[in-house]
């Protein structure tokens, strides 16, 4: 909880933000699940293969909630932020694996409810999924889609990869607070070195980096061959 006499600033935006970011993952997904293919998806259109507006959407959503994760982080205990982490995340987690495992799995199984609850071992999916969310809630004989669209088809949940990122940037807030580095200049430094370490050594999406990209029109370029191009 936040210190006494300590107000906690209110941003009414944020959570539109988030909601934006969020619906145009499903917005994204639409394409490849009713077409087969992304490729008529305005995103890919414009700028090519896989660059859909969900990926877009995820990063704005990411970057969003670790402003607010942050915010929650200055407050209180180490002990008192993981804990409200983990009311945040895991009552929530549970009833979707319930509801997922136990009624939307059913009506999507060949078996019929009966013999899929005899045959497609819901209980040890709830127990794996719980303990590790990035399993995805894969389940025997349940599929909702053409499985020839995406290996999604067959996993009852799988946009649960995104909690097991959560916990794991959870602990390194948690960290940062134990050891006294959670201050803002030293957040801005690690944001410096976080953001050039990924633009000149990790390749990250998109591939053209900033630094090389107006090099990237001459194939013979050292800079151009560094960018893995």
């Amino acid at each position: 909880m936040p210190g006494r006499g300590v107000t906690r600033p209110f941003y009414p935006n944020v959570n539109i933000i988030r909601l934006i970011a969020a619906s145009t993952v499903i917005f994204s997904h639409a394409f490849l699940i009713s077409e087969k293919t992304e490729a008529n998806e305005p995103f890919v259109r414009l700028l090519g293969d896989d660059k859909i507006l969900g990926i877009f959407g995820v990063y704005a959503f990411f970057i969003t909630s670790g402003f607010l994760v942050t915010q929650s982080a200055q407050f209180g205990s180490v002990g008192g932020f993981l804990w409200r982490r983990a009311l945040r995340i895991y009552p929530a987690l549970v009833v979707c694996i319930l509801l997922s495992v136990y009624v939307l799995s059913p009506l999507f199984s060949p078996l019929g409810i009966r013999r899929y609850l005899r045959w497609s071992n819901p209980l040890e999916t709830t127990v794996l999924s719980v303990l590790n969310p990035s399993y995805g809630m894969k389940l025997p004989n349940v599929q909702f889609y053409d499985p020839a669209i995406s290996w999604l088809a067959t996993f009852t949940n799988g946009s649960l990869w995104s909690i097991s990122q959560e916990i794991f940037c959870y602990l390194i807030l948690a960290a940062l607070m134990a050891i006294g580095l959670l201050r803002a200049p030293f957040m801005a430094l690690a944001l410096a070195v976080g953001v050039t370490w990924q633009l000149f050594f990790e390749h990250p999406w998109p591939d053209t980096q900033l630094i090389t990209i107006s090099l990237l029109s001459r194939p013979t370029s050292s800079a151009v061959r560094f960018s893995g191009s």
